[in-house]
């Protein structure tokens, strides 16, 4: 699952700097992979879940509604802000990452 997420993230940064070379439906579905993505990792960790990545619909700010609003009104988007929002996720997940490696470690031991 580390590799999975690590290219992901990579696939995240890549295609934000490239985001113009991108269709509108391949912009919307890295934006719902991005935001199924750290739901998942919300709940593998139990830590996201306090910051805006709680999948809480009535939370403005919560990243896993922004990105899948994103995803379902990408056309009203400017590629720049999606770009942004791509880069943030790749954030967000490689800081899940770290957090499920560092909980398998302690367990390894």
């Amino acid at each position: 699952m580390t590799q999975q997420l690590s290219a992901f993230v990579s696939e995240l940064k890549k295609s934000a700097s490239d985001i113009n070379l991108l269709t509108k439906d391949e912009r919307a579905g890295l934006m719902q992979r991005a935001a199924n993505t750290i739901r998942d990792l919300r709940e593998q960790t139990s830590i996201l879940g306090p910051v805006p990545a709680n999948d809480n619909s009535d939370d403005p700010l919560d990243v896993v509604t922004e990105l899948r609003e994103m995803a379902r009104l990408v056309f009203a988007f400017k590629p720049e802000e999606i770009a942004e929002r791509l880069t943030n996720a790749a954030e967000i997940i490689a800081i899940g990452q770290r957090l499920l490696d560092e909980r398998a470690s302690r367990q390894a031991r």
